[in-house]
């Protein structure tokens, strides 16, 4: 059983950051791609394409800010080389088990063989980039093995650690992104892969619908209750892109469970009691224009309960 890590799609940012973090030049790409692969010598390389060109970037002490990755943003940033990598308008989904497998990887080179620079230098082996593998079960035991290995040093209460003729250094303060982001990514629990995943796996059938989505098909799809309407609506948000995805509902109480808003709001017509020249002028508001022009997915949640002749108009 592994967890996939797929190439991911987004908006991405690189920032070259002077010595006091100010941004000192800016690269941006709205149809970029992120690619975690290795190199010749095991390396963990992140590869940032963006257009006609690409860059490769060595993972080292690399942080990784995930605050805001259910809205499909976040930030990796590289210490050593003075980088930070802005990643926006990324599926969701798509982004956590992308962040996630970065993470897990990373925490499992530590207990790799650091090979020096003049090893390096002097290697007559040629340059590769090869796609890294998906998570699995061993990556999660070597991760596991490494935390109860810090724990052990790191002693308990009631029998301490060895602290080797001096004091126990006071903690130094962190941010509370960092601290926010390390708790996530270093639970006290022993991790497993199905906890990496979390969610559980679309039936065949949901898989159709999620096939038909992503193809750019208008699809339509309902069931009795508890037959996994919500939770494949939930995916479906999760895997398309945030700026040009808006998830709307009938009523207002149907669209606080989805996060989004309601039909009448997104169109900006009101009721759509007026005729249709009237509904065309309130949507053709700079605000409303903007955002028909930005949606390329459009999610109706309760749509039965959506007016005949509403309905008619917003088409």
């Amino acid at each position: 059983m592994a967890m996939e890590c797929p190439e991911l799609a987004c908006t991405v940012a690189v920032e070259k950051l002077n010595p006091s973090g100010e941004v000192t030049k800016r690269t941006v790409c709205r149809n970029g791609n992120l690619i975690l692969g290795r190199n010749e010598f095991k390396d963990i390389i992140l590869r940032v394409i963006t257009g006609k060109t690409s860059a490769s970037f060595q993972m080292q002490d690399v942080a990784i800010h995930r605050r805001f990755a259910q809205d499909g943003k976040a930030c990796i940033r590289l210490p050593r080389q003075s980088l930070q990598i802005m990643i926006s308008n990324s599926p969701p989904h798509q982004l956590l088990t992308f962040l996630k497998s970065l993470a897990v990887k990373m925490a499992c080179k530590k207990s790799d063989k650091v090979i020096s620079e003049r090893v390096r230098l002097l290697s007559e082996k040629a340059q590769t980039f090869s796609e890294i593998s998906p998570l699995n079960q061993k990556d999660v035991d070597t991760l596991n093995n490494q935390r109860a290995n810090l724990l052990e040093a790191k002693g308990t209460s009631t029998t301490p650690g060895a602290i080797k003729g001096r004091t126990r250094k006071r903690p130094r303060k962190v941010d509370q992104d960092t601290k926010a982001d390390q708790e996530n990514l270093a639970p006290r629990k022993k991790l497993n892969l199905t906890q990496l995943k979390k969610e559980p796996p679309l039936t065949n059938e949901q898989k159709k619908v999620l096939s038909a989505v992503l193809a750019g098909q208008s699809v339509f799809f309902t069931g009795s209750a508890g037959t996994g309407k919500s939770f494949l609506l939930r995916h479906i948000i999760g895997v398309l892109p945030p700026d040009s995805t808006f998830a709307t509902a009938s009523t207002g109480v149907a669209a606080c469970h989805i996060g989004g808003t309601t039909l009448h709001q997104f169109a900006g017509m009101g009721s759509g009691a007026g005729t249709l020249q009237q509904c065309i002028e309130l949507a053709s508001r700079p605000t409303r224009r903007q955002q028909w022009r930005k949606c390329k997915h459009l999610i109706v949640d309760e749509i039965s309960m959506v007016d005949g002749n509403f309905f008619t108009k917003l088409e």
